[in-house]
């Protein structure tokens, strides 16, 4: 099979953002404080963001497709961190439209959680 890729220089997204999620169950008590209770692992979620000059309206068509083949890609970042991630959401606006109705800009935000087998 053929490795897919899309690539987002490291000028192209503005923001990162690292969130762990630590799984836990609460209980109500009567009378008292709620109790809780550890279940599952943690997860590790990454959201980035930025804006791009848009050479075409498909800029971000690559990875959308990437997307909804909804199977695990590795996510590469320019510290050389990799991770094997699952494509959650992406969100895109566009702004700044020529006569033609053509956006000169789309902001973007993807967000990916840390997959594990």
């Amino acid at each position: 099979m053929a490795a897919l890729f899309f690539k987002l220089k490291e000028s192209e997204y503005e923001r990162l953002r690292k969130k762990l999620i630590f799984n836990y169950a609460k209980r109500d008590r009567i009378a008292l404080n709620p109790t809780y209770h550890s279940v599952r692992g943690w997860e590790e979620e990454f959201v980035f963001s930025g804006q791009l000059v848009v050479k075409h309206d498909g800029s971000l068509d690559p990875l959308i497709n990437i997307a909804k083949g909804k199977k695990p890609v590795q996510l590469t970042f320019a510290t050389g961190e990799s991770e094997k991630v699952i494509i959650q959401e992406i969100e895109q606006t566009k702004k700044t439209f020529f006569d033609n109705g053509r956006a000169l800009f789309i902001e973007f935000k993807v967000k990916v959680s840390r997959y594990e087998a």
